[in-house]
């Protein structure tokens, strides 16, 4: 799961790329509906995108409200984006969220998570070099590729393949690889949510 590194306070733009692996190009994909659900992890509270608030969920992502999730928009190329302000949203404060993206259903269904951190990077010594040195070394979103995917009977990925690249073109090619981990994934019961996601490297 990749982590970013954010200024308190700062707007940002959650971006989520859908590609179908099935083609030769990893063709982009456009027209879906997902959706973004935003949690605090400090207390386990979910956003309220209607509200503007937090607050507690019985049952965690299973039992969130129409009003916990927001609906992405789609940018004709391939990626979906939400725009969120974290001053407005959490008062500016040092936190880490858990980005949760969904395409509920179709062709497509699948989930994403994130973690995005804002804290304050100009004044914290050595923050604003591992932020740079992160995506240098493509421990976020863009230099990421997953592949070889192991689904079980209900079409939930339990196990697939991530590599991380030092160059945005030799994304998905065996160049440029920086580092390989198998990810992990286990449920419990028929939920798609799951109960454990865990990355190692190879």
């Amino acid at each position: 799961m990749s982590e970013t590194i954010r200024e308190l306070g700062e707007a940002v733009t959650f971006a989520l790329s859908v590609i179908d692996r099935d083609t030769p190009a990893n063709n982009p994909v456009t027209g879906e509906a997902p959706t973004i659900a935003i949690r605090r992890l400090s207390d386990d509270y979910w956003y309220d995108f209607v509200a503007g608030t937090w607050g507690a969920v019985v049952g965690g992502y299973a039992g969130l409200a129409a009003d916990n999730t927001a609906a992405m928009t789609d940018k004709a190329d391939g990626t979906y984006e939400y725009d969120w302000d974290q001053a407005t949203a959490d008062s500016g404060a040092t936190r880490s969220y858990e980005a949760v993206y969904e395409i509920a259903a179709g062709t497509y269904r699948s989930m994403a998570y994130e973690i995005w951190v804002f804290r304050s990077v100009a004044t914290a010594g050595g923050l604003a070099l591992e932020a740079t040195l992160n995506r240098a070394l493509g421990l976020v979103q863009e230099n990421q590729y997953i592949d070889t995917f192991t689904r079980d009977g209900q079409d939930r990925m339990i196990s697939a393949r991530l590599r991380t690249y030092s160059v945005a073109g030799s994304v998905g090619t065996d160049n440029d690889v920086l580092a390989t981990y198998t990810i992990t994934a286990t449920y419990t019961g028929t939920s798609t949510v799951p109960v454990t996601y865990k990355a190692v490297k190879v």
